[in-house]
C-alpha cells in the first residue's frame, strides 16, 4: 500500500473519529490510537506482526489524554473503568494465547490491551461488544477469503486487524448493542 494510501485511509480516520466524538475533551486520546490503528493493521497484515514500538507508545500516550480528559472534565470513574478494561481484555486474550499458542500471538494480546484501554473508557458494553466483535470479524474475513481462494484451510489470518475493527464497532455502538433490549 503507498504512502497516499495511507495518508488518506488515516485522514478518513481522522476525520471519523472527529465526527464520532465531537469537541471533546478525549479526542486526543483517540485521535493517537486511530493514527496507531492504520500503522497496526498495514504491518500486521504484510508482516504479521504487531510491534511494541507502536503499542507501547499508544498506549502510554493515549492513557495520559485519558488521564488529562478525566481530570478536566472530574471523570475519574471513566478512567478507572478504562484501566480495567485494558486489563480484562490483556488477561482474556493472554489466557486465550496460552490455551491456544498457533492462534494468538503476545502481540495479540498486547493489542487487547490497548484496544481495552479505550473500549474499559467507553463503557463496559463497549468492552464486551469489542471482543465478540473481533471473533465475527474474523470469521467472516476468513469464510470471504475461503470464498474466494485467497487462503487455504490452514492459512494464517493475522487478528490484529479484526482486533481494530471489532474495537471500531464496538467503540460506535457497543454500550448500545450490549445495553439494548431483546
Amino acid at each position: 500500500m503507498g504512502a497516499l494510501y495511507v495518508a488518506a485511509a488515516t485522514a478518513v480516520l481522522f476525520g471519523l473519529t472527529a465526527l464520532w466524538t465531537g469537541p471533546r475533551t478525549d479526542l486526543p486520546a483517540f485521535l493517537v490510537l486511530a493514527a496507531a490503528a492504520v500503522l497496526l493493521v498495514l504491518v500486521d497484515v504484510r508482516h504479521h506482526l504487531l510491534p511494541n514500538l507502536v503499542i507501547g507508545p499508544t498506549f502510554l500516550a493515549g492513557a495520559a489524554f485519558l488521564l488529562l480528559s478525566a481530570v478536566i472534565d472530574g471523570s475519574g470513574a471513566d478512567l478507572g473503568r478504562a484501566a480495567a478494561g485494558a486489563g480484562v481484555l490483556a488477561a482474556g486474550f493472554l489466557l486465550l494465547a496460552l490455551l491456544s499458542p498457533s492462534g494468538l500471538g503476545m502481540g495479540d494480546v498486547k493489542l487487547a490491551g490497548l484496544l481495552g484501554l479505550y473500549l474499559g473508557w467507553v463503557g463496559w458494553g463497549a468492552v464486551l461488544a469489542g471482543a465478540l466483535a473481533a471473533f465475527v470479524v474474523q470469521a467472516l474475513l476468513a469464510v470471504t477469503l475461503l470464498g474466494a481462494r485467497r487462503v487455504g484451510r490452514k492459512g494464517e489470518l493475522p487478528f490484529g486487524p479484526a482486533l481494530i475493527v471489532g474495537a471500531g464497532i464496538a467503540l460506535v455502538a457497543g454500550n448500545v448493542l450490549v445495553n439494548s433490549p431483546s
